[in-house]
């Protein structure tokens, strides 16, 4: 089941007001300036978030996403970057076009992962690099609340989510060299009791894994957490929603 981000454009980017990943953005300007990239292309790049934050660091910054909604929302004052209706088995761009190749949350949304390591092989400048962020559910020390209380969302999450030695491997496969694999940040939150539903990622909306969530699962794991919050106070106790998510990058060169 695929994520509608055009049912989630109108919302998606309030998640950085409480959860700005700065750990992602600094390891991006890092990455730039220490190779001194002049050209950087995102792979599912929405409403150009990270193109923003990039755009005074290179010179040339350009992004592809298949939610022509998403790329709607683009501010337009953002001249300075430009985005393309495009997806990532197919990116409209010639070979060699860039230095630097990134995705941020996205590579799960990806139809297929071997056309998408190809493509970015294609495009990107001999000794240019990939560099691939997202959570891993498989990771010891992530905690988050929503596989607990609401239905099948950690068993989807495991079947889109591939295990990082998979892609590891399909980049050797294809050539890449020097693959490393950091834990660049862990986003961390914690909401007591009903404090828990001012939590923007709790709005059906804000994640892909609530988005694909029926409306009547949504609903039970919405009254999971009620029936959790009330057996706490009954007992004169205070329940603690935690999520600790460790942001992992995986970076190649050509």
């Amino acid at each position: 089941m695929k994520t509608d981000y055009s049912k989630l454009a109108s919302t998606y980017d309030k998640r950085y007001e409480s959860s700005p990943m700065l750990g992602v953005e600094q390891t991006l300007h890092d990455i730039i300036l220490q190779n001194k990239f002049k050209s950087v292309l995102e792979i599912g790049c929405g409403m150009g978030h990270w193109l923003d934050k990039l755009v005074h660091k290179t010179s040339i910054c350009c992004g592809v996403d298949p939610s022509m909604k998403m790329l709607r929302k683009n501010s337009p004052a953002n001249q300075s970057f430009f985005c393309i209706n495009g997806v990532a088995e197919h990116v409209p761009f010639p070979d060699g076009s860039f230095d630097f190749i990134f995705c941020v949350n996205a590579i799960h949304h990806f139809a297929d992962l071997d056309l998408f390591l190809n493509e970015a092989n294609r495009i990107l400048r001999d000794q240019g690099q990939l560099a691939i962020f997202g959570m891993n559910p498989r990771d010891p020390d992530m905690q988050y609340y929503q596989y607990k209380y609401f239905p099948s969302v950690y068993e989807r999450d495991i079947a889109r989510f591939k295990d990082l030695s998979i892609i590891e491997d399909k980049l050797r496969d294809k050539g890449f060299k020097h693959i490393s694999q950091f834990v660049v940040e862990k986003i961390k939150s914690e909401h007591i009791g009903k404090s828990v539903f001012e939590d923007p990622f709790l709005d059906k909306r804000s994640t892909s894994q609530l988005a694909m969530l029926s409306d009547e699962q949504y609903d039970q794991g919405i009254e999971n957490i009620n029936q959790a919050i009330n057996q706490a106070e009954a007992s004169g106790e205070n329940i603690t929603f935690l999520s600790v998510i460790p942001m992992h990058m995986l970076i190649a060169e050509k």
